[in-house]
């Protein structure tokens, strides 16, 4: 899960791998989770406001291949994000 974090440095936001990860599938070679995905203060106008997004995170050890997606809370359901996290695949 710490590669994520990784993934992100320089993007002003960080993937809450620590507090939010819930995995939806798992595979022999890897897995695929939701998580928050926090703004860093410096981009909000509002130092104490947070922006919270969703994330979604998946691997495959095998591939070397990690992926992170981020998506508008406002303009996605739970719904969705469990929908397409579920549909996700690594194919050759």
């Amino acid at each position: 899960m710490s590669i994520y974090n990784q993934v992100a440095l320089g993007n002003d936001y960080r993937f809450d791998v620590k507090n939010s990860y819930n995995v939806v599938k798992e595979f022999d070679a890897g897995e695929v989770a939701t998580v928050d995905v926090y703004y860093s203060p410096v981009m909000l106008d509002n130092q104490d406001a947070a922006i919270t997004n969703y994330g979604i995170l998946a691997y495959h050890n095998e591939k070397s291949v990690y992926v992170a997606f981020e998506f508008d809370s406002s303009a996605t359901t739970d719904e969705t994000i469990a929908s397409i996290s579920d549909s996700i695949q690594f194919v050759d």
